[in-house]
C-alpha cells in the first residue's frame, strides 16, 4: 500500500517500540495497546518481504534503546 502510494525517490519511514524498550509494557498497559516490539533487523526483514524487496534499507536503534526506526527508498 505505502510503496504503491510513494512517488519514485519517495521514502517510507517507519518506526516501533525497539525488543528491549522498557516502557513498552507500562504502554501497553495504560493505553491498551498492542504493540509490536521489533529489532533493526525485524524491521530490515519486514521491509525484504515486501515489495521494497531490493530497495535499500537503513534501520537502527535510537540512543537510548527505546524505539527502532527504518526506511527504505522507492
Amino acid at each position: 500500500w505505502a510503496h504503491a502510494r510513494l512517488r519514485p525517490g519517495g521514502v517510507l519511514l517507519i518506526g516501533c517500540p525497539a525488543a528491549a524498550a522498557r516502557d513498552a509494557a507500562f504502554l501497553e498497559h495504560l493505553a491498551g495497546w498492542a504493540y509490536q516490539r521489533r529489532s533493526p533487523q525485524q524491521l530490515t526483514h519486514l521491509f525484504r518481504r515486501s515489495v521494497f524487496l531490493t530497495a535499500p534499507v537503513t534501520a537502527w536503534a535510537d540512543a537510548d534503546g527505546g524505539a527502532v526506526f527504518a526506511f527504505a527508498h522507492r
